[in-house]
This record gives structure tokens, C-alpha cells and sequence, in this order.
């Protein structure tokens, strides 16, 4: 009766642990899916003071007004996108400000675009007739080494109605600004590259918890090394109570 009242616990902690290890994970897959993380498939600057020229080798995306006017093209890849409502959406770059500190911050939009361009093919005169579209989003950037933010609920539509598809969005500065100019990393940067979070869990801070690494691959990682670990702790436990029991 004692050996079998031992095997029995044995069997429901083993039975405990397998659950409360798929519960974990079925959590933390569907948190998965439904935030995602996207770094652009394309971008690239056009300048009107070189306006045959293709920058889309470059590390760097420029927005600039005055005597040369850049903007900046980011192509995003959307037909991957899980079913799910899209609630919010952030767009993440890290400024890189190149020239001397200017002493106040300036506006930058973030505008619809078309998709009918290539990174290593645009250039000033072949851009897409039409653009920059609508303002989507702006945010003032003061020129310093950090990430900014652009939100807003236009842009979380206009997220949602390319969702299936290929989305084009722009940088630039608003008409109108003194000569001025703002740098940003582009897709070729190993550390800080454009990222697109669609239903973040917190809109205040970029995915990973500041990690400036592309986060979707981190994200479909995360369920596993969860199930594992718990699996194994959770054997680890019943292993030790057995053996408890048999020295008793």
C-alpha cells in the first residue's frame, strides 16, 4: 500500500508539472503571436541635390529641408502577420545626428509612401509620383544618440489596412523648418536598425527589453526555452522528492 501510495504522488506531480509546463507555453505562444516585431525588408535615401544617386548601401537614413531636401524610404514585409486585431503600432529608429549639436529639437513625420520603389534602385528622380502621402505620425528628435518613437492611430491603420501585403512608409522633415537635417540607422546596422512593434505589450519601450537586436526571431525562441526550463525544474523536484522519500 505504501509503494503504491508513493508511485501515485510520483504520477500526479510528473502530471502537475507536464501541465502547468503547457499552460506556459500555449501563454506564451500566443503572446507571440499576437506582438510582433519587424525590421524593414528595404530602405534607402533620396536626395535632390544628388538626385540620381541610390543610398541604399548606406548605414545611415537621412531626413533634411533646405538647399538639399532628403527623405528617407522604409519598405516593411506584412504578409506573415498573425490573424489578430491590430490594436497599436510603434515605429522605433535610433538617431544618429551627424554635424554639429543643434539647440533645439525639430519634428520629424513619418507620411504614407508607395511601395512601387526598390532599395538599390531609387533614387530623387525615379521616387514614386505622389509621395510623401499623409502625415502618419511626427515626434521631436533633439539630434542625441538614442531611440525615438513614432505613434499614433493613423498609423496603427494604416498598419492594419497593409496587413496581408508590402507597407511604405517615409521620413522627413515637415515643410517649412529651417535647413536642418536628422540622421538615422538603417536595416544595414548590426545594433540599432528601424523596428516596427505591432501590439506591444508596452508601447514605452522597444521589444526585448532594450535589446537593440531584431526581436521576432527572440520571440518564437521564448515559448521553448520557457517549456524546457520548466520541464526541467520541474523534474528536477520530483526526482528530489522521490529520493527523499526512499531515504525515509
Amino acid at each position: 500500500m505504501r509503494k503504491s501510495s508513493k508511485i501515485l504522488d510520483v504520477k500526479v506531480a510528473t502530471l502537475f508539472v507536464i501541465t502547468v509546463s503547457l499552460l506556459m507555453f500555449i501563454s506564451m505562444v500566443s503572446t507571440a503571436k499576437a506582438q510582433t516585431t519587424l525590421m524593414p525588408i528595404e530602405d534607402s535615401t533620396v536626395s535632390s541635390c544628388m538626385p540620381d544617386m541610390n543610398e541604399g548601401d548606406l548605414q545611415i537614413l537621412f531626413a533634411q529641408t533646405g538647399s538639399c531636401e532628403r527623405w528617407a524610404y522604409l519598405k516593411f514585409d506584412l504578409t506573415g502577420l498573425p490573424d489578430v486585431i491590430i490594436n497599436n503600432t510603434v515605429l522605433w529608429l535610433f538617431c544618429r545626428y551627424d554635424g554639429a549639436e543643434p539647440s533645439a529639437a525639430i519634428d520629424v513625420d513619418v507620411c504614407e509612401a508607395n511601395n512601387s520603389w526598390t532599395e538599390n534602385t531609387i533614387t530623387w528622380n525615379n521616387k514614386p509620383l505622389g509621395d510623401p502621402g499623409a502625415m502618419l505620425a511626427t515626434t521631436a528628435v533633439d539630434g542625441t544618440g538614442m531611440w525615438y518613437k513614432w505613434e499614433s492611430p493613423a498609423l496603427t491603420n494604416y498598419v492594419s489596412a497593409h496587413a496581408g501585403g508590402k507597407m511604405s512608409l517615409m521620413v522627413k522633415l515637415p515643410a517649412g523648418i529651417v535647413a536642418d537635417q536628422r540622421a538615422f540607422f538603417s536595416r544595414e546596422s548590426l545594433t540599432s536598425p528601424p523596428l516596427l512593434d505591432i501590439n506591444p505589450l508596452d508601447p514605452g519601450k522597444r521589444s526585448v527589453g532594450g535589446f537593440d537586436v531584431p526581436v521576432n526571431e527572440f520571440a518564437l525562441l521564448a515559448p521553448y526555452v520557457a517549456l524546457v526550463s520548466a520541464v526541467s525544474v520541474g523534474t528536477v523536484v520530483t526526482l528530489v522528492s522521490i529520493k527523499r522519500r526512499k531515504e525515509k
